[in-house]
């Protein structure tokens, strides 16, 4: 059994198993496969056929190393049985997940929005004069970035993050959200809307934050659109 054992074996390593896991994909156990190359015990001809499949070995010199006296007992089986022994198919190759693209999106600096025109009603323009994108794994079509210039975000946003924003979706009471205001272009703030008064909240003491109601808001045009800022996609370290 010395010219099975080692065949066993550099077949084994030449596959990349170690001993411990061709075990598992034969139904085994490590010491046993540890037996098998040491000549001390021998597999069954069920387990013999596995081997050959996961080591990509011809099952009829396995059979002729380690059962010459059922070779031709075996041939008259499988000749009977309308077979043949042939070299075993390698097994199938694992399944590979997926890797997911990860999209890029465009950045819109805060400076670049400040000098949109008010008349417009979408910031979408801006998108094809930006030439900065940045990787996003949000899944939500039509999104895209915003630098933050400024600290009166602080300590949630910095100066210099990069933030995702969804142009689909309004903010709720207590969001951030980025909001073009007819008189200054963007900003970000806390959005606050209760009692028929609209608060933008800075979060910084020194911040500016902006207070009317909601007539005021409707009638002087003050607030163009309003959209909910989804997360901080880069912190400016």
């Amino acid at each position: 059994m010395s010219d099975f054992r080692h065949i066993l074996k550099a077949a084994r390593i030449d596959g990349g198993y170690t001993q411990k896991q061709l075990a598992n994909l034969v139904g085994v156990s490590q010491g046993a496969v540890r037996q098998w190359e040491a000549g001390e015990t021998r597999p069954t001809l069920e387990k013999l056929v596995k081997v050959a499949y996961y080591l990509q070995m011809d099952l009829q010199d396995l059979i002729s190393e380690e059962y010459p006296d059922l070779v031709e007992q075996t041939a008259i089986i499988a000749k009977a049985k309308g077979q043949k022994i042939l070299p075993m198919s390698p097994p199938p190759p694992a399944p590979v997940e997926p890797v997911a693209v990860t999209r890029r999106i465009p950045v819109v600096g805060l400076a670049a929005a400040a000098m949109y025109d008010p008349a417009l009603s979408q910031i979408c323009d801006l998108w094809d004069a930006s030439d900065e994108t940045v990787p996003c794994v949000i899944d939500r079509e039509g999104i895209f970035a915003v630098r933050i210039q400024g600290d009166s975000m602080e300590p949630d946003l910095h100066d210099g993050d990069v933030v995702a924003v969804d142009p689909n979706t309004l903010p709720a009471t207590g969001d951030t959200a980025i909001i073009c205001l007819r008189t200054e272009g963007l900003v970000i703030k806390r959005w606050h809307w209760r009692n028929g008064v609209i608060r933008l909240e800075s979060l910084n003491p020194e911040g500016k934050t902006y207070e009317w109601t909601k007539d005021e808001v409707h009638q002087q045009g003050l607030i163009l659109w309003r959209w909910k800022v989804l997360g901080v996609l880069w912190h400016k370290l």
